[in-house]
């Protein structure tokens, strides 16, 4: 899951013309339209704690209830106390097509401070999360390029209003290193009544989570067999 509503590019290809263009390129695919800058700017978090944000898949599933009916549903994380998203960055702000902010020269923190302060929030409060599900009906003759699949545009949340799923608590944090290396994470690992579109172009909405459940594991053993220590 990621900060922000939606993804700043609509498909795998644009994506990947992305990750493979310079800063000035970036800055001209912001004026082509190819990467969108308000919701790249809505991802920018001004953090203080992991725990001021909300989290979204983007991406949405295929979902199918007990009686085989499809539909499509979006997942999110939100802080246990339900407050609002903190840390939006200034009116007026603008990433230029840049997906991070630089580090500011004279900041006093750790490098790591956000991960440190969460442990130690982990071991000396309440660290709660409740996850959230958003279903949208299967529309009339949907297919991998509708709309209803596109990653950079956030369905409406009137007619589609987030409902709790879980509450998540954690209270124990992961220190060592080798066990977070070892985490196998897989878009394809998921209930049977939970699946992932399919694309048939790169092009298409539906491309960006076909990619991931095809990349992913391969990303995942050439990283494990990388030589140690990784940086998590």
């Amino acid at each position: 899951m990621n900060a922000g509503r939606q993804l700043f590019v609509r498909s795998i290809q644009d994506f990947s013309t992305f990750v493979h263009a310079s800063a000035d390129e970036r800055k001209e695919l912001v004026r082509q339209g190819l990467m969108m800058e308000p919701e790249l700017i809505e991802a920018y978090r001004i953090r203080g704690s992991f725990l001021d944000s909300r989290y979204h898949s983007w991406q949405c599933f295929e979902f199918f209830d007990s009686a085989g009916t499809r539909s499509y549903i979006r997942f999110r994380l939100i802080p246990g106390d339900r407050g609002p998203e903190r840390g939006l960055p200034e009116p007026g702000f603008r990433a230029e097509g840049a997906p991070s902010m630089d580090p500011v020269p004279d900041d006093p923190r750790a490098p790591d401070f956000l991960r440190q302060e969460w442990i130690y929030q982990v071991k000396h409060s309440e660290v709660r999360y409740i996850l959230q599900g958003q279903i949208h009906p299967e529309p009339e003759n949907v297919h991998p390029d509708h709309e209803v699949l596109n990653p950079a545009r956030a369905w409406n949340e009137i007619h589609y209003p987030w409902r709790d799923l879980c509450e998540i608590r954690i209270d124990e944090p992961i220190l060592d290193n080798e066990a977070v290396s070892a985490l196998d994470m897989t878009p394809n690992r998921s209930p049977a009544c939970i699946r992932i579109p399919l694309a048939t172009s790169p092009t298409q909405y539906a491309s960006l989570g076909h990619a991931r459940a095809l990349v992913y594991p391969g990303a995942r053993a050439v990283r494990a067999a990388a030589e140690k220590p990784q940086n998590n």
